[in-house]
């Protein structure tokens, strides 16, 4: 008989801390090699004002994080701008769901930030192989982003996305 592991999410997200470092670097050393060399300065987030983190904690594990950054709108009158700077989930536990949460918790994070900072949207980029992450996004809404978004340090094609929150038209005036 296969013994078969139990696949049930029995986490949840919670703010990320200092604490993590150590685990985040080991899920980015993972899950973001094939990429370039990210484990080397994204814990360096978790500490960063203006960077929301979480992560997702199993049995006093952190198995998955997610990074969204708010950053200063590119001409004035507009909204500010998130970046999904990354989201990760350790390889054993991809498919489980836990990708699903932490993208539910930066969502619900982005969509208050809107009436607090003017969040307009938020972008993030994917490898173009990256075809798993591709269809969990847009099963949140983010859309492709024109234009040639260059390549990662290993040499894959960068896509944009965006999810827009609010349109010009609805950001306040000052």
């Amino acid at each position: 008989m296969i013994e078969r592991r139990d696949r049930t999410l029995r986490g949840h997200v919670r703010p990320g801390r200092l604490q993590d470092e150590d685990e985040v670097r080991a899920i980015a050393d993972q899950v973001f090699t094939v990429f370039g060399e990210y484990g080397s300065w994204l814990p360096g987030y978790l500490s960063h004002q203006g960077i929301w983190s979480f992560v997702y904690e199993e049995r006093g594990e952190v198995i998955g994080f997610a990074m969204l950054g708010v950053f200063e709108p590119e001409a004035p009158g507009e909204g500010r701008l998130g970046d999904l700077l990354a989201i990760a989930v350790r390889a054993s536990d991809q498919g489980r769901g836990v990708g699903t949460k932490l993208l539910e918790k930066v969502t619900e994070k982005a969509r208050q930030l809107v009436s607090v900072v003017s969040l307009q949207e938020v972008r993030l980029t994917v490898a173009e192989p990256n075809v798993r992450a591709q269809r969990l996004f847009a099963r949140f809404g983010f859309l492709p982003v024109e234009g040639d978004h260059g390549f990662y340090d290993k040499g894959q094609r960068a896509l944009r996305l965006g999810l827009v929150l609010m349109s010009n038209v609805d950001a306040p005036e000052e």
